[in-house]
């Protein structure tokens, strides 16, 4: 019986990234011992310093599983952006309103912040029980990632500390919001819908109705700390590349994912609560917009270059 060359290739891929998670075991654990003996002993005395140095050490984690997907895999990933947001990027505190439709859209996020360099300052909200997974979840602890129990009397003190030592950080942030609060579904989709219909918003067809009240509070306190919101809309190519799933990476198996990107200053953002939250619910029907345009999308741009593996399109 004659072998598939497709599946000797897999199992090939396979077992090297067994070599490849060995190694992120070992240097993982380590990166993590030592930014506990920095959080214990240097943090108190120099939380600049402290976070000079884990910026690195974060990197060093970070690094190792944005390598899975831009190297591993060769996978790709389109930037749609204007030149000036281009710039902008890696040289400012930023948030990053991204949508979470897929099990891989965290990762991807992560190419954007290698080539701005941001890796290694990427932060996020995220679910508490988080913060339990080794190496992944310490390393997000030591680079203070906000770790919310989806209680938002506990959620808000938590979120009102973290926000403010990020705006302290002395290299540029990117604060990764996921204002859905949780990953698409069919399933959660029609109570998204549902709930829409009920509260009386527009029902969404591509992502779920966000969560307001985290958002809010950050505009709130990132609000002359933070200059800019980069709101982003990523989809991924299945004609192209394979499914945005991490078993395609493990296999050595090519994504291909789009975002498109467009910033806005803080200070552009309505300052009462309710019209930022109106603000927000607005910003996702654009991005519902936003799928259907990166999908079928047949303009030709009037420039573009090539970053390693990242394709970066600029559009006027």
């Amino acid at each position: 019986m004659t072998v598939p060359v497709k599946n000797i290739k897999e199992a090939i891929s396979f077992a090297g990234f067994v070599v490849i998670g060995l190694n992120f075991l070992i240097t993982g654990m380590l990166i993590n011992f030592f930014q506990l003996l920095l959080w214990v002993g240097l943090k108190p005395m120099s939380s600049t310093l402290y976070h000079k140095i884990n910026y690195y050490l974060t990197y060093a984690v970070w690094g190792q599983m944005e390598f899975l997907a831009e190297w591993w895999s060769s996978s790709t990933c389109i930037v749609y952006t204007d030149d000036k947001t281009w710039a902008k990027m890696g040289s400012e505190h930023a948030i990053l309103l991204l949508n979470h439709s897929y099990e891989v859209d965290w990762l991807f996020s992560w190419f954007l912040c290698e080539h701005v360099k941001m890796l290694g300052s990427a932060k996020a909200f995220v679910k508490k029980s988080f913060k339990k997974v080794p190496i992944i979840g310490w390393t997000a602890l030591f680079s203070e990632s906000a770790f919310l129990e989806r209680s938002w009397e506990k959620d808000k003190s938590i979120l009102e500390n973290q926000i403010t030592n990020m705006s302290k950080c002395p290299d540029p942030v990117m604060l990764h919001v996921f204002a859905e609060g949780t990953r698409y579904t069919p399933e959660k989709h029609a109570a998204s819908v549902e709930f829409a219909q009920k509260s009386g918003f527009p029902p969404l067809k591509h992502l779920l109705v966000p969560r307001t009240k985290g958002f809010v509070l950050s505009v709130e306190k990132l609000r002359g700390k933070f200059p800019a919101i980069y709101c982003a809309t990523m989809v991924f190519d299945t004609k192209e590349g394979a499914a945005p799933v991490f078993k395609s990476l493990v296999l050595g198996r090519p994504i291909a994912a789009e975002i498109l990107v467009e910033r806005i200053p803080l200070e552009d953002i309505p300052e009462d609560s309710d019209k930022i939250s109106n603000w927000l619910h607005e910003n996702y029907q654009h991005k519902v917009l936003g799928f259907r345009i990166a999908i079928n999308s047949s303009f030709v741009p009037l420039n573009f270059f090539v970053i390693f593996n990242i394709i970066i399109i600029f559009f006027k």
